[in-house]
């Protein structure tokens, strides 16, 4: 079996669009640990929303869609995230 990673370096950003929701993205590179694959440009936009629980604390729920897009060819996942921001 052939073990292949990825090592994603992405910048992005998170806008609010009025109240809970929002939308971010990122760009980046994906670097491919199998030897030899060399690096690929990686997407990912999301749309989520985030809702206060407690004093500083907030539970972020979104869908994500990223892709590795390298000769022509993409590889892609669609992401459901959940977290819970705990407040300091």
């Amino acid at each position: 079996a052939t073990n292949n990673g990825v090592i994603p370096l992405k910048a992005g950003a998170k806008y609010y669009f009025g109240g809970n929701f929002y939308g971010a993205g990122e760009v980046g590179a994906a670097i491919f640990t199998e030897n030899n694959a060399g690096t690929a440009f990686t997407f990912a936009p999301t749309i989520g929303a985030s809702f206060s629980v407690a004093d500083k604390s907030s539970i972020d729920l979104g869908v994500r869609y990223e892709g590795y897009s390298k000769n022509s060819t993409t590889l892609s996942f669609i992401g459901i995230r959940a977290a819970y921001a705990f407040g300091l």
